[in-house]
């Protein structure tokens, strides 16, 4: 009998400890405030000290190291290529399938492009000349507008105001109803600083801004960001108070960060706005949580904040080893946070990859994977990870993240050139878009020397032997595409891949020369993972002369930056012009914008 009472008080007391260590580690630390001018000037100024590795108080460093929803009688048209299904981005165009609204220079642009025989200009919408628009979003009969905008109103603002100079140092977005083509602007939320990133979920939007600090001598007054929303007063600004600011311990201490949410539909409801003090250099958004990553010599921090509605809560903070390339070598699967980083060492580069728990706690990594090169590209899908890095040559690893404690490598292909933007075919499948290269000596080291533009499709069926199965080159030394850097000027829909390029003459292969331009416009293919890539068309809205003196004034505004498709048409859209070809790829209408 005492025996089975002190099993059962022990098998008690167990159970109490686990439940408690469960308690503590789900608890998450809270970020602490700035308080105080005196607390924030102290925070920049150390932060600046040990930036170069010295305490506050040190003798200043001789050197520094370098370090939408479809409406239910809408054709089959394209979306904005985007990282997360459900999650938009926003873009200089956008489309419902029967009309594109296009950022062109400073105007919003809709033009009615479906069905073809009423394609049409409807509104052209002049704005402010002290604004600068970017980027657009649609959310039924709105569209969003966010801009950067020059406004010296701001005390803080009219200080760094130099004549003559044109600066934009504040971001705006602006809400309009949309009625037959006729824009009515409904609100405006201004604020100091410039756009990191922006995402939309629904009808929420978020926008993440960054205002610099510099260095903090003597300051007077808050010199937190600034901003005013017209669903609460059209003309006042206002600023959260230093006690209510908290602060990134760990990070880079050199600007405020804004990160705005509103709703779209409810024009008279306040956006929350909440300000840190830290920095931020690339975003992350699922469908539940914002991930902000911003790195400090040779740590990324990452620092996460759950998303309801307009409510945006910070929840967790975490680190790792290395820099971070872009969005894409970030991802969240099954509330795990992935992320591959390239770390710098004084000797050589390094690849790692990490995986955190919901609580930002590293759970599983791989790390000093191919010495010597860095990260091009990254690319999650579900329970694998694919990384490409370069040097000479391009390795692909595939890589096993089922187990997110023990992620181990599967398989690994070695080819030339690198890809900059992986694409997911299918489950077996990748689309990489990325350089061709060679290997040259200069000055006795081997170097690679970039080429012209690659199309790859890489099977990984075989997860521990993936195969380059196609493989496309086009042009020659100095052919350059958006595609390399920018995602959402990829077109990949039904098969069909689009993207704008100027090309070179593949013969000029010379190390110490660019080619000039042969062609600028887009190149069309048809995309079959068994046959490869079949090209299509190339479309171009400039004439030979235009595209010889391309950088005369003017001629840029010829240049096709995005291609979509609405059924069996493609559409090419330049800043002046938008062309519509059939199935065949023969011009069959083109709409002036000018």
């Amino acid at each position: 009998m005492k025996k089975t009472l002190t099993l059962i008080l022990i098998t008690i007391i167990l159970a109490t400890l686990t439940s408690c260590t469960v308690e503590t580690n789900t608890t998450q630390k809270q970020l602490p405030t700035i308080d105080s001018l005196q607390k924030l000037q102290k925070l920049v100024q150390q932060q600046q000290y040990k930036r170069y590795g010295l305490e506050l108080g040190s003798p200043q460093p001789e050197t520094t190291t370098d370090e939408a929803q479809r409406a239910p009688d809408s054709p089959d048209y394209s979306d904005t290529n985007v990282q997360v299904d459900g999650i938009d981005e926003g873009d200089i165009i956008k489309t419902d399938g029967k009309y594109l609204y296009q950022i062109s220079e400073n105007n919003i642009v809709i033009t009615k492009i479906y069905p073809v025989e009423e394609a049409k200009v409807i509104s052209k919408t002049k704005l402010d000349d002290d604004i600068l628009p970017v980027e657009l979003y649609l959310e039924g009969d709105k569209i969003v507008v966010l801009s950067y905008k020059n406004n010296y109103s701001n005390e803080s603002n009219k200080e760094i105001g130099i004549p003559g100079f044109f600066y934009y140092n504040n971001t705006i977005i602006q809400v309009y109803n949309n009625k037959d083509g006729k824009l009515t602007k409904e609100r405006e939320l201004e604020t100091e600083g410039s756009i990191v990133s922006t995402r939309k979920k629904d009808s929420y939007l978020y926008l993440v801004t960054s205002k610099h600090l510099g260095y903090l001598d003597q300051p007077e007054g808050n010199p937190a960001p600034m901003y005013r929303d017209t669903a609460k007063d059209k003309e006042k600004y206002q600023q959260k108070p230093l006690t209510d600011i908290q602060y990134f311990p760990d990070g880079e201490l050199s600007s405020f960060v804004n990160i705005v949410a509103l709703d779209i539909k409810k024009p008279k409801e306040e956006a929350k706005v909440e300000t840190y003090l830290g920095s931020a250099q690339n975003i992350y958004m699922s469908h539940e949580n914002l991930y902000i990553a911003l790195t400090t010599v040779n740590e990324t921090h990452v620092h996460k904040f759950s998303i309801d509605g307009t409510k945006v809560k910070n929840t967790g903070q975490g680190k790792v080893n290395g820099h971070v390339l872009n969005q894409f070598s970030m991802d969240e699967y099954k509330g795990n946070f992935r992320i591959a980083t390239t770390q710098y060492d004084r000797e050589e580069m390094t690849n790692n990859l990490y995986i955190l728990d919901k609580n930002l706690e590293t759970i599983g990594k791989l790390e000093n994977l191919a010495p010597t090169e860095r990260i091009y590209s990254a690319r999650f899908m579900g329970d694998k990870g694919y990384m490409v890095t370069f040097e000479l040559v391009d390795p692909l690893f595939v890589i096993d993240l089922s187990n997110p404690r023990a992620p181990k490598v599967l398989g690994e292909l070695k080819i030339p050139g690198f890809s900059n933007y992986l694409h997911p075919i299918d489950e077996n499948h990748l689309l990489g878009i990325g350089r061709d290269t060679t290997v040259a000596t200069n000055w006795g080291r081997e170097v690679a020397i970039e080429l012209g533009v690659k199309l790859a499709i890489f099977d990984v069926s075989d997860v521990n032997n993936p195969k380059e199965k196609h493989v496309e080159i086009i042009g020659g030394r100095g052919t350059y595409s958006e595609a390399l850097h920018n995602h959402k000027s990829i077109l990949y829909h039904n098969d069909v891949l689009s993207f704008p390029i100027s090309v070179t003459d593949p013969s000029n292969n010379r190390i110490d020369q660019y080619g000039l331009p042969k062609f600028i416009g887009a190149y069309v293919y048809n995309v079959d993972k068994e046959k490869g890539f079949d090209l299509a068309a190339t479309i171009t809205h400039m004439t030979n002369q235009q595209m010889e003196r391309y950088y005369d004034h003017g001629n840029h505004k010829d240049h096709i930056r995005r291609i979509i498709t609405v059924d069996e048409h493609i559409y090419t859209i330049s800043d002046q012009t938008i062309q519509i070809h059939n199935k065949d790829y023969q011009l069959i209408k083109e709409i002036n914008l000018k």
